[in-house]
């Protein structure tokens, strides 16, 4: 061969090479794609699709996150205050025993909850009683007591424990712990705040999935608190259903009376009869040993019909 035949054939044989290599990686491309991106898109699109369909088909809703979404709790979930008969909504008396760096967020979630959902969904009239500041929470008969304190390490940052008699709530306290919250951002002791307040009106958990769809309400648990930062409908909804509409829905938002005025605060509530001496002594027992139960709902039968029910806000891991 002449010296450009030569080369003519030395490409040609590369060329051969390098088309023979292309249509090997292309037979190895998966899906018959060329493009990875491509295929990556494609199958994100099948699977997408594929989701949406069984969503449709299961569910009737387009959307696949609905397989994550919990119905709220119903009556029989909810602890109930009982209240003198004939009457409508709940008027409770709520003593505040936090001290004053959680003045503005206690107000806050006061008038939240006494304002309810609407005119046909307001459940709650609250009256606040401000009384000396005390970490331990000593609870009175008939009413929910808020606290706050360092209260260390615990497994959880908000606490309410409720003693109940047959069925109806005796007294309710809710302790918000300061190891964890006193340097926390705003939006985790607002719903800290609100969600404990759920629990002292009896309420059980809307949601306890951290890792579905946030619902928007403060009974639900999240991690990313700012999405959850109020009562929500299903709360005010559930609370008309067992109490009814308060017939002062209409009248001012808060009534705050002074600790000598106690006696002059309004409560639908049925006064609750002195405890036996060995339930007390129970009570305190169990409430000292309360961060050894390892539960979020905990339930501890104190004998003579009395339960003891505590529900805690997961401390962060």
């Amino acid at each position: 061969f002449t010296e450009g035949e030569e080369e003519g054939l030395e490409f040609g044989i590369d060329d051969a090479r390098v088309i023979q290599e292309f249509s090997t990686d292309t037979e190895k491309q998966p899906c018959g794609c060329r493009n990875k991106i491509i295929c990556i898109v494609v199958i994100l699109l099948a699977l997408i699709g594929a989701a949406v369909g069984l969503s449709i088909a299961l569910l009737d809703s387009p959307n696949p996150l609905e397989f994550f979404k919990k119905e709220p709790p119903t009556r029989n979930e909810t602890l109930e205050w009982e209240t003198v008969e004939g009457s409508s909504g709940l008027e409770l008396v709520i003593e505040n025993a936090m001290d004053e760096s959680w003045s503005s967020t206690f107000n806050e979630y006061i008038k939240q909850w006494d304002e309810g959902l609407d005119s046909e969904n307001d459940p709650l009239t609250l009256s606040v009683v401000q009384v000396e500041y005390e970490s331990d929470c000593t609870p009175s008969p008939g009413r929910f007591k808020v606290c706050n304190g360092d209260y260390g390490k615990t497994d959880w940052t908000g606490i309410n424990i409720i003693l109940i008699l047959n069925g109806y709530i005796v007294h309710s306290v809710a302790k918000l712990n300061e190891y964890f919250l006193e340097n926390a951002g705003g939006a985790e002791r607002e719903y800290t705040m609100c969600h404990e307040m759920g629990h002292g009106f009896g309420l059980a958990h809307t949601d306890e999935n951290f890792f579905n769809f946030p619902t928007g309400e403060c009974m639900d648990y999240t991690y990313f608190p700012q999405t959850n930062l109020s009562p929500g409908g299903a709360s005010f909804e559930l609370l008309t259903e067992i109490y009814g509409t308060s017939p002062a829905a209409e009248a001012s938002a808060v009534e705050e009376a002074a600790v000598e005025n106690a006696t002059d605060v309004t409560s639908t509530v049925v006064a609750a009869t002195t405890l036996p001496d060995a339930i007390t002594q129970q009570y305190n027992e169990a409430v000292s040993s309360v961060d050894s139960l390892v539960c979020v709902d905990c339930t501890v039968d104190l004998g003579e019909g009395y339960w003891l029910v505590v529900h805690k806000a997961p401390a962060p891991r």
